[in-house]
């Protein structure tokens, strides 16, 4: 016997698949939804696990591509028509002649500075110490000396390493060779848990995106990531378009309702830990917000980047061309 909350599911998936259903024909091979293993990607699995997308689209997946190298392959040879990006890339890809456009926002910021104790409460507080991170002169980078500009400080005043990747700024953080490490989610989750199995206690002592509020006299939020989409998808498939946001507004509900059992219907996908994912989905400032509504602040971001490297953006900024509408 069905129960009253299992029904109402099951009309729901009806309903919705009575309504799309002259769409079905049109997609002879399955549709993938693709990003990078960040927590932000939960959305877009939990998505493709929606009933009534399921009902409509059958076969629509989730996968994750690891490295920009895949990224640029998938994008060229047609394998990743829509795929979740950090935000400038898309700008970059269409710079560089790819006829690409942003449809949405899919957080608003993953940066944190992390500690083993409470000497670092400010960005004055970074003076004097090694901090460990990420990327060279990439986003998380800019930011931070965006962030360092305004506060007054000189870059040298903070001893910094970088890394290829997160986790290894993790390592070289949890190993001592560093006193704080700027990270995102979820690897600041991975480093809290992975610190408290070694007898530390490893403290968010700076939230980047609440000091870029402060500082850039703004929203305390990043447009940091969110889908790009090929012309030829958007102008082909623009019914599945107009059926994704519904489930993707349903994904985020999940994990911010229930993140533990967002982590375990998508930990396999991202592939950590599910206690890691659940730790890190609720500070992973989740939102499915169109690009159209907050084309402004986009933009403005990027020029921000673009000023300190231009290359980040493919050698000229950015324009409203890239910021395409979400088909209602």
């Amino acid at each position: 016997m069905l129960s009253r909350r299992r029904f109402n599911q099951f009309a729901l998936a009806s309903a919705s698949a009575a309504a799309l259903s002259p769409v079905l024909a049109q997609n002879a091979s399955p549709i993938t939804l693709w990003g990078p293993p960040v927590a932000p990607t939960a959305l877009l699995s939990l998505a493709a696990q929606d009933e009534a997308l399921q009902e409509v689209y059958p076969g629509i997946s989730a996968k994750t591509w690891a490295t920009p190298d895949q990224l640029r392959a998938g994008l060229a040879n047609g394998e990743m028509p829509l795929v979740m990006v950090p935000s400038y890339v898309a700008a970059n890809f269409r710079n560089q002649g790819r006829d690409v456009g942003l449809l949405n926002i899919m957080t608003f910021g993953l940066l944190y500075v992390i500690g083993k104790d409470d000497s670092v409460n400010s960005l004055e507080d970074l003076i004097g110490k090694t901090l460990v991170m990420p990327f060279k002169q990439d986003m998380p980078d800019l930011v931070l000396q965006t962030l360092l500009a305004k506060a007054g400080i000189d870059q040298d005043q903070v001893t910094i390493q970088y890394t290829s990747t997160p986790p290894e700024a993790l390592m070289l953080f949890l190993s001592g060779k560093a006193d704080v490490a700027l990270l995102p989610e979820p690897a600041v989750s991975m480093a809290q848990i992975k610190a408290k199995g070694l007898g530390m206690d490893v403290q968010r002592r700076l939230n980047i995106q609440e000091l870029w509020g402060s500082y850039m006299e703004t929203k305390a939020r990043i447009p940091q990531a969110g889908l790009m989409v090929t012309r030829e998808f958007y102008e082909t498939q623009q019914p599945f378009l107009q059926a994704l946001h519904q489930p993707l507004q349903r994904a985020l509900n999940l994990c911010d309702e229930n993140p533990q059992l967002a982590a375990e219907r998508t930990a396999d996908i991202l592939k950590a830990p599910v206690p890691v994912m659940a730790a890190s989905i609720p500070q992973a400032n989740l939102t499915i917000t169109h690009a159209s509504e907050i084309s402004e602040e986009i933009l403005e971001f990027f020029d921000v980047l673009y000023q300190l490297n231009p290359k980040i953006l493919g050698g000229k900024a950015a324009d409203s061309d890239l910021i395409w509408s979400m088909p209602a």
